[in-house]
């Protein structure tokens, strides 16, 4: 009634039941077990998942993948052991804690049945796990109710446990059959009020604990203020951040943020659509490579408190921050949108799309965060990055005045000429504009560590001739951390790094289980980056702009995977389809009169099968939209041509190659050492 929506229990779990977490722990056997069994203990906050308690590492775990058995409760009995009667006194406190009594049949375990378990067919080493109760014949147990009714009986068939989805029988594999598995007996006693007086001190400490989850909370208690100084000296310790200074020492400026709790919110509740103008790296090259072929300026804008300016559609309520004085009692109703909050970042695209239309200029439908507007003056395009603003054109003053505009309507910040943009360093110079991550690579490889091995300073190559990276080779990594992290940053990297690509890719491939020889090639990679920190793309400032194509395919050289013609058409029909993007974005960018685009290959088998529509018995297999080349060459778009192996710039992104073909084909791509050319 409150959110005007039905809710939903299906996802409701019995507190305290059996439940078996699936396994993902890799290279497994077929034997290992499938599923931890587990207790299920509740649902964590801000997670998609259910908190267990695993029996096995006796530590609690998250997992979504979860098989529940709503009728054993392992931790349902305590039996309290003792030599001597001991007297119980009525607790006040709600106590839960049940110790389980299993009781194993004499058929020896089994971990085949992991995989589906069932209440009548629970492996036995539950009775490893969880702790068995040992009485002796002098023992005394109060009874916590005059006369007991067991509160769950043991199901007899699987058909009470859980509902069935389905009406088909299930039969176990053949290859299974010879396996034998024993079910678990759970003696149901509860004994949540058998409480000694000489343990009562211990649980009242036990239930009186609890973590602050506010700052005015733990500053109430002098051992959290201790933590929170602990904390801080640790961050500082460690270069977290730095402060901002000027030149003469003093400090810049001091700035605040609001942030919201926007961890709160609920889909469809207080928030339905997340979205943030996120500008293509391929545009953001196409607009410089247009800007310098036509000798445009290229400024930076920033605005200011972005999020600030998006209008909330939605009912969102929020406590006022700690020093704010509103009427006791009272919290917020946001009007505006907030730092924080789901929705923040697609009420400002929302906003700033609004006003750049209400102004003339037309959401490109190529790439929605590049906006163009076309006049008698000339033409202006500005590209968005959530906040970051990229802006050229043919008219200097349209410029001014989309500045000027942009300034009265939401306080941007003029940064002056493009320098630095999302990590990329630009560069301007009469041969054109440059594009490198000098920088990044850097710090990367202070962060890996490259730096000390001595072998990486004869990597003249991203990956070793004729290296062949499958999985589960060597031995797997204690910590994938390190090598996921590097992975990452790679990639990034490969926006202005096209020699990276094909290396970093089979990477890419093992992120979930690396072994030894999949770190052996990353430090390769890395290695190779070492000696080629200054290595950056040249956008030339030719004023005859041509748009040509390579493509080129790999999967022949596995010999699992297609013929190498199917390989070669397949590929080129993906790369038709990238240059029918280009050639529309590039008409958003006023770069018109590009067709027939020439598209280069070295395969006269597969450019002979897009010429001509040829049905054959090798070749009907096919699927349709692989033909979308051929479509494109009768519209006009494209034009096909062979190119020798030796002159195939595709080459560097699907290969490893010698030093020398390596170089060559890079420098055709317009891939120098930027700072050993003085930044040209």
């Amino acid at each position: 009634m409150l959110f005007n929506k039905v809710p939903q229990y299906e996802h409701l779990r019995s507190f305290g039941c059996l439940c078996y977490a699936s396994t993902t722990k890799p290279g497994r056997s077929k034997f290992d077990m499938r599923a931890s069994p587990c207790v299920f203990i509740g649902y964590p906050f801000g997670k998609k998942a259910y908190k267990l308690f695993d029996l096995q590492k006796q530590s609690v775990v998250y997992s979504r993948d979860v098989k529940f058995f709503e009728k054993c409760f392992p931790y349902h009995n305590h039996v309290l052991p003792s030599a001597m009667p001991l007297p119980t006194v009525p607790y006040d406190y709600p106590i839960s804690i049940y110790y389980p009594q299993i009781i194993p049949s004499n058929i020896p375990p089994s971990n085949s049945d992991l995989l589906s378990p069932n209440l009548s067919n629970v492996e036995s080493s539950l009775a490893d796990i969880l702790p068995s109760p040992c009485v002796s014949s002098t023992d005394t147990i109060a009874p916590s109710s005059p006369s007991y009714v067991p509160c769950v009986s043991h199901p007899t068939s699987e058909t009470n446990i859980l509902p069935r989805r389905s009406t088909r029988s299930y039969h176990p594999p053949k290859h299974l059959q010879e396996y034998l598995c024993y079910g678990v007996q759970c003696s149901l006693t509860p004994a949540a009020t058998d409480v000694t007086f000489s343990h009562h001190p211990f649980v009242g400490s036990v239930l009186s604990l609890s973590e602050p989850s506010t700052y005015s909370q733990a500053i109430q208690d002098s051992q959290w203020i201790s933590a929170m100084n602990t904390e801080i000296q640790a961050l500082v310790a460690n270069g977290t951040w730095e402060i901002k200074l000027k030149a003469d020492g003093t400090i810049e400026r001091y700035k605040a943020r609001l942030v919201a709790k926007g961890f709160t919110q609920k889909h469809g509740i207080d928030y339905h659509e997340t979205f943030s103008h996120v500008v293509k790296m391929a545009t953001v090259r196409c607009l410089l490579a247009v800007a310098a072929s036509r000798g445009w300026s290229l400024s930076q804008l920033d605005v200011n408190n972005a999020f600030l300016h998006g209008d909330l559609h939605e009912e969102v309520y929020m406590r006022a921050p700690e020093g704010v004085d509103v009427p006791g009692g009272c919290v917020c109703r946001l009007r505006k949108s907030l730092y924080g909050l789901k929705q923040a970042s697609r009420q400002w695209a929302s906003k700033l799309n609004e006003f750049l239309v209400g102004i003339g200029y037309v959401q490109s439908k190529n790439d929605y965060s590049l906006y163009t507007k076309t006049t008698a003056h000339g033409v202006v395009l500005l590209a968005v990055y959530v906040d970051d603003v990229l802006l050229t054109g043919s008219n200097t003053a349209s410029i001014a005045e989309v500045k000027a505009k942009l300034h009265d309507k939401f306080s941007i910040k003029d940064l002056g000429t493009l320098n630095y943009f999302l990590g990329f360093e630009i560069g301007r110079s009469d041969a054109g504009v440059t594009m490198s991550q000098r920088k990044f690579a850097i710090e990367l490889i202070h962060d890996s560590g490259i730096q000390h091995i001595q072998s990486s300073k004869h990597h003249v190559t991203p990956l070793p001739l004729n290296l062949k990276l499958v999985p589960d080779d060597g031995e797997l990594l204690d910590d994938a951390e390190y090598y996921r992290r590097m992975v990452g940053k790679l990639n990034f990297l490969t926006h202005t790094r096209p020699d990276l690509s094909f290396s970093v890719q089979p990477l890419s491939q093992f992120m979930k289980a690396p072994g030894t020889s999949h770190l052996h090639a990353l430090h390769h990679i890395l290695g190779y980056v070492h000696n080629t920190v200054g290595q950056g793309l040249l956008l030339k400032g030719s004023t005859n702009m041509k748009l040509q194509a390579f493509s080129n395919s790999d999967w022949a050289a596995c010999p699992t995977t297609r013929s190498s013609a199917e390989a070669e058409y397949r590929a080129m029909a993906q790369a038709s389809a990238e240059v029918t993007w280009l050639v529309r974005l590039l008409a958003d960018l006023g770069v018109c009169n590009l067709t027939p685009v020439t598209l280069y290959y070295d395969n006269n088998s597969a450019i002979h099968i897009a010429k001509n529509p040829i049905f054959h018995e090798r070749t009907k297999h096919i699927d349709i939209d692989c033909h979308f080349t051929r479509d494109k060459i009768i519209e006009g778009l494209l034009q096909l041509a062979h190119v020798p192996t030796t002159k195939q710039l595709a080459y560097v992104l699907t290969k490893v190659l010698p030093s020398s073909q390596h170089r060559y084909l890079l420098s055709k791509l317009g891939m120098l050492d930027i700072p050993a050319c003085g930044g040209c």
